[in-house]
């Protein structure tokens, strides 16, 4: 005998459209298939050249490794930030990473051909793996947003929840209007009329309240999740477009989205980022023996005053440490207290701009780092006073001292130097990001990072 629910099940379907983590996956793999046939037609070409002019010289053969060309470009991409969703937007922001990246990754290879044995990488096929990589990736850039910036494309959303809510996303969603659609909002009449219609075309729904829903539009969520339509809660939402961990709005169940709950890490991850500290404190000493030297007498000549400047910060869980720095103000500039630093500060000397740009400055802290008072990377520890201050005008703020303090962090290489309240409230959600999602990716990506606004002069 046949069996049958005795209840009725609305039914589902739709045209599935990929969300704007699976459309930077198709670009990425994208990107991957066209750099492997650009080396691969590269070598083809150098074959074909080099027998024409060499008869019977010359085979694939002789260069079977030079797959690994394609890294260097990967690697390029993801720490410039290619794939950044600011970046892919606009289509002219989108053609101008392949070109940045061809010039840079042309710029390493130049120096591997010096540094490589002779007759181990032909000059031809660089050149033509360069010119075909930039001119392939440009075109994939182009169709890939003619693709994706078709109407039928977008990512349809319905918001469910409160006025604030529903304008929090409706301002998100303007923020990224390429790859998100909204179709309507609850509760409202028009939308509870037109529930079989809508349902038919949504792919997600925003849950955009801190508080019950009313009756209609409990019923409407229940019933979209139960015929399968995923339902995203705002502060997750947040987070997906903007890379942070949103505080102010962040109330009733809302609160459950905070990182109140420590994680659960296995030893291996612990262990792993105390090795990185301790190899990075080494190699950085190296680093410091070698500058020294020539950087105390920069400092001495250029501004009167010591070389070092030490200072009490706040660290995990609150407890205090001195750090060391090169000294890059002028003496007694915070006489008065922690003032914040300001663009072009009067109080930073000539050669303490230069040493900040290339965080120089931090050297010292290799001493902090082999202590364990802090991590390569963690948050930035700020001072008793700021942290007094921020306490009193920030919700959560302590939170971001449930780790480690380090010498860089996700807000320094998201974010510009803060110097007022609201800019310290956008830090304290990039920390409280870092603080739910640390791993040793993430880690990697801030240090790779890192090191590109050293390269840049992009530093505070």
């Amino acid at each position: 005998m046949e069996q049958k629910l005795s209840f009725p099940l609305p039914t589902y379907d739709h045209k599935m459209r990929l969300n704007f983590a699976e459309r930077m996956a198709v670009l990425i793999a994208g990107d991957i298939f066209l750099l492997f046939v650009s080396i691969t037609i590269a070598l083809w070409a150098w074959e074909w050249y080099d027998k024409l002019k060499f008869p019977g010289q010359g085979s694939l053969e002789e260069f079977p490794d030079l797959w690994w060309l394609v890294l260097p470009w990967l690697a390029i991409s993801i720490i410039t930030d290619s794939y950044n969703s600011n970046n892919l937007r606009q289509l002219s922001q989108g053609i101008k990473q392949p070109l940045r990246t061809t010039m840079l990754v042309t710029m390493i290879y130049i120096v591997l051909y010096f540094f490589a044995p002779k007759d181990t990488l032909p000059r031809f096929v660089i050149v033509a793996f360069g010119c075909l990589s930039c001119i392939l990736l440009i075109l994939w850039r182009v169709l890939h947003f003619a693709i994706f910036s078709n109407t039928k494309l977008k990512y349809r959303l319905c918001i469910v929840g409160d006025d604030a809510g529903i304008k929090e996303v409706q301002r998100l969603v303007a923020l990224d209007p390429l790859h998100y659609e909204i179709l309507g909002t609850m509760p409202s009449e028009e939308i509870i009329q037109s529930c079989p219609n809508i349902l038919a075309h949504l792919d997600s729904i925003i849950l955009a309240s801190d508080h019950n829903l009313s009756g209609d539009a409990f019923q409407f969520v229940v019933q979209c999740r139960e015929i399968g339509i995923p339902i995203i809660p705002l502060p997750i939402f947040y987070e997906t477009l903007m890379k942070r961990t949103p505080i102010s709005f962040m109330h009733g169940w809302y609160l459950t989205f905070l990182p109140f709950q420590d994680r659960e890490w296995s030893g291996f991850y612990p262990l792993i980022k105390r090795i990185v500290d301790l190899v990075c404190a080494l190699l950085g000493m190296l680093v410091l023996i070698l500058i020294f030297p020539f950087l105390a007498i920069a400092i001495k000549l250029t501004s009167p005053g010591p070389i070092f400047f030490s200072q009490v910060r706040v660290g995990k869980n609150g407890q205090l440490f001195r750090i060391w720095k090169f000294r890059t103000m002028v003496v007694n500039a915070e006489n008065k207290g922690p003032i914040w630093t300001e663009n072009r500060d009067a109080r930073i000397t000539p050669l303490g701009n230069i040493i900040r740009k290339l965080h120089l400055d931090e050297l010292p802290q290799i001493w902090n780092l082999l202590k364990g008072d802090v991590s390569v990377v963690g948050v930035r520890p700020i001072t008793v006073p700021q942290c007094e201050e921020f306490y009193q005008h920030i919700q959560f703020h302590n939170l971001r001292h449930l780790v480690k303090p380090g010498l860089t962090s996700w807000a320094v290489v998201n974010y510009k130097h803060v110097n007022d309240m609201a800019g310290a409230m956008i830090r304290l959600e990039y920390d409280l990001y870092y603080v739910k999602h640390q791993s040793l990716w993430l880690d990697l990506l801030i240090i790779l990072r890192t090191f590109w606004t050293m390269v840049t002069l992009n530093g505070l």
